[in-house]
């Protein structure tokens, strides 16, 4: 009976190296091979998952927090906000001066200092 497993990145799939190893690429490879299902699981928008960690191997990809799923390369989910509310809130934050960061598939926009934030 095949299993889903699923792989977070940060703390999980790397550790304090940000690297992961080749014992684990190995481990999730053969999974695959015994008929499971692996799953990236992350936080991170599309566009923040790196290569190394994207050619270990899986069937899909749930990013930024469950807003955008997809199987193998395609996107079978994607949530966005509405762009009237969007501009409410970037308007809002703006003003405020709060720190934020836009994530789409493609692309961050992030303000200024969010980099020096983090």
């Amino acid at each position: 009976m095949s299993k889903y497993l699923f792989f977070d990145i940060d703390g999980t799939l790397t550790g304090p190296s940000r690297k992961v190893t080749l014992k684990t690429v190995e481990g999730i490879r053969q999974a695959r091979k015994n008929g499971h299902k692996t799953f990236l699981c992350t936080g991170r928008a599309p566009i923040s998952i790196m290569r190394s960690i994207r050619d270990i191997g899986f069937d899909g990809i749930i990013s930024s927090a469950g807003g955008f799923i997809s199987i193998g390369d395609k996107y079978i989910f994607e949530n966005s906000i509405d762009q009237y509310l969007l501009s409410e809130v970037i308007l809002l934050f703006t003003n405020a001066r709060i720190l934020f960061s836009l994530e789409t598939k493609d692309a961050l926009y992030q303000t200024p200092g969010v980099q020096e934030f983090f």
